[in-house]
């Protein structure tokens, strides 16, 4: 440990997080690694202190065969700390893609579905992680938001996520650890210098301290001024662009176009505000060529990554789930909950009486449907009533349709067909579907509102 590295304490990293958030809940997470296991016991020690409780997270990646292992060393150990633990394993394909990348996005869109209002998830980056970061991001030519590095803090969902231990050196985080004589994960595949991460820690930033001692530390305060200049820009680009007032999946094009050579920054700054990572510069650029030319008809997609980019009118529309499932068929008869599986959730019947009619079911549009939504209105084609709801085309197949005796009798739970309408009203019954997907929430949430709008009564 250098002169300039204070020895690091169970008081210090409180301090350190006081200073970053406070919350009613702090969710560790917790790999069994040196950083990791330094940041829980810190906390647990200090847990009397901390205005929340404190809980952990591992994650099982089933990459390595030590996987079950090292989550049976992370149960065990905070059993003996007497911290509750989750245990969650992520369903990764080997060998296919950015594995890393992948694993992180899983995580994290694990624990932001956890969160709760005002919770915080605790990770264990350190400064030699933000100084890595920051040569892998010059080395890729990112732009000023890569080069920020890692955030102290950020939001995530209802929730945020806050790194105590930035400011802290890997070797002193060692030295915390070896001092209360504490024991750790290690992963032999973190000496694996083929990855660029690993070639940076082990190879690059040591023959650089050889010649400027502590460049590390001066990397990751470069990183930590230009996350300030990164922030204030965004700040400045929301309000020219409006970003405020797009805070959904949907971003118009007008906000891009009073900024012409600015666009490509405003639409990093919008995925950050979804927490999602950019696509590469050059991608970007591809895009709004074609965005140029399109027509509100025209066919115009970017893919990275899991996450998708589309054209629909006069909107780009963000999915982190590019292929959305088509609805599946169902006999609806008997339970007040259908689930129609992973992204599209469920329908749901409520109320005391839950007798369902024969005949009902669940299903996607079929062709050549109609459907009357106004006792003495006309019988419409299903195709065009869908038209006229902000459904983008991509996301038609997976809304689900009630049919009843075969005949269409919902679209969504927006569009009841009068037969249905009174039926519910008769029974005091509310139906409802609830989808998983947050682009199919958005949807759902838009097209009760126009016909909310269309029908006040």
């Amino acid at each position: 440990m250098s002169a300039k590295d204070q020895p690091l304490t169970s008081q210090r990293v409180r301090e350190s997080l006081e200073q970053l958030v406070s919350a009613q809940r702090f969710l560790v997470g917790f790999s069994g690694g040196a950083d990791s296991t330094a940041l829980l016991t810190a906390l647990s020690r200090q847990r009397a202190r901390l205005p929340g409780v404190l809980e952990a997270i591992h994650f099982n990646h089933g990459l390595h065969d030590q996987c079950q292992a090292w989550q049976v060393h992370c149960e065990a150990y905070c059993a003996e700390l007497e911290i509750p633990l989750t245990t969650h394993s992520l369903a990764l394909p080997a060998g296919s893609g950015n594995i890393e990348a992948m694993a992180r996005e899983a995580r994290y869109a694990f624990v932001e579905q956890r969160l709760e209002p005002g919770g915080v998830y605790l990770t264990a980056h350190n400064r030699d992680d933000q100084a890595e970061t920051l040569l892998l991001h010059a080395l890729r030519g990112s732009g000023i938001d890569g080069m920020a590095g890692i955030p102290a803090v950020r939001r995530l969902g209802q929730g945020r996520v806050a790194r105590p231990l930035l400011g802290e050196s890997r070797v002193a985080i060692e030295h915390y650890l070896r001092s209360n004589q504490l024991k750790w994960i290690e992963d032999d595949s973190n000496r694996d210098t083929r990855f660029d991460r690993n070639f940076l820690r082990h190879e690059v930033i040591p023959l650089l301290e050889s010649r400027w001692p502590a460049a590390a530390a001066r990397l990751a305060a470069t990183a930590t001024h230009l996350g300030a200049t990164a922030t204030a820009l965004e700040t400045l680009l929301g309000q020219h662009a409006r970003l405020d007032g797009s805070p959904g999946l949907s971003l118009p094009l007008g906000s891009l176009q009073p900024l012409d050579s600015m666009a490509p920054l405003v639409i990093r700054a919008w995925l950050r505000r979804h927490n999602v990572a950019p696509p590469p510069q050059a991608r970007l650029n591809e895009l709004l060529v074609q965005l140029q030319g399109a027509s509100r008809d025209k066919h115009c997609e970017m893919r990275w990554s899991n996450h998708a980019l589309r054209l629909y009118g006069d909107a780009l529309y963000l999915s982190d789930q590019p292929d959305l499932p088509a609805c599946p068929q169902r006999t609806w008869h008997d339970a007040p909950t259908l689930d129609l599986g992973e992204a599209l959730g469920v329908v749901t019947l409520r109320g005391d009486r839950l007798d369902i009619p024969a005949g009902w079911s669940i299903g996607p549009r079929r062709a050549g449907g109609a459907m009357r939504t106004d006792e003495a209105g006309p019988n419409r084609k299903l195709k065009k009533l869908i038209q006229e709801h902000p459904i983008p085309p991509w996301q038609r197949n997976s809304v689900p349709l009630l049919y009843w005796d075969d005949e269409p009798a919902a679209v969504g739970d927006w569009l009841l067909a009068p037969r249905l309408r009174d039926w519910l009203g008769r029974q005091g019954i509310e139906f409802s579907w609830q989808p998983e997907a947050p682009e199919l929430v958005e949807t759902r949430d838009a097209c009760q509102a126009l016909w909310a709008g269309r029908n006040p009564g």
